[in-house]
């Protein structure tokens, strides 16, 4: 093999390496929306949250996003009316763009419903999608204040997912430099040898 070859697959190796360092893995962490909702009834009776409006990221002392979702505050957020009584999903569930990567959520299920005339609280199981990073199962919890129609909804993946955590986060090309360099360091032996 000639010594244009050896760099060309050297270089090759290389960037399928970077390349294979760019999916994040996992997405860790939560998030919190906040904005106000209609139902399609009154308190007692509603079956189907209609629609949403004002919806944003939320930036609060405890419901900062955290992990994969870390930054995003204060982001407006497009979110999709759903129907818990029975459950049925217009997915997804809600979305937003930041700084080029799309950020959504998909519910897959309805775990526990309570209504009362002040209160509405649904929550279940859901996928957690970021662009780069690998779907990920989370859950979910919808409250809803009866009385004005607002609501907070959370979605966290519920393996982890504090600010601190390393999982998920790709090791920064570093093997990707290891793997070239062994074959450069194979390329100059071969060529040393020949």
């Amino acid at each position: 093999m000639k010594w244009k070859t050896l760099k060309y697959v050297a270089g090759s190796a290389v960037m399928l390496g970077l390349a294979l360092t760019v999916r994040a893995g996992p997405i860790t962490g939560g998030i919190s929306l906040s904005g106000s909702y209609t139902l399609n009834g009154s308190d007692l009776t509603a079956t189907t949250f209609t629609g949403f409006s004002g919806v944003t990221v939320a930036t609060g002392l405890l419901d900062s996003p955290t992990g994969s979702f870390a930054g995003t505050g204060g982001d407006a957020v497009t979110m999709n009316g759903f129907q818990f009584k029975p459950f049925a999903a217009s997915n997804p569930l809600w979305s937003f763009t930041a700084g080029g990567v799309t950020y959504d959520f998909l519910l897959n299920s309805l775990t526990s419903a309570i209504q009362t005339k002040s209160l509405v609280e649904v929550s279940g199981n859901g996928t957690l999608q970021i662009t780069g990073h690998t779907d990920t199962s989370g859950t979910w919890t919808f409250l809803g204040t009866a009385a004005g129609g607002f609501f907070s909804f959370t979605s966290s993946n519920p393996a982890g997912g504090s600010p601190g955590d390393s999982a998920g986060v790709p090791d920064g090309g570093a093997t990707a430099i290891l793997l070239g360099g062994a074959l450069c360091g194979l390329g100059l032996v071969r060529r040393k040898l020949a």
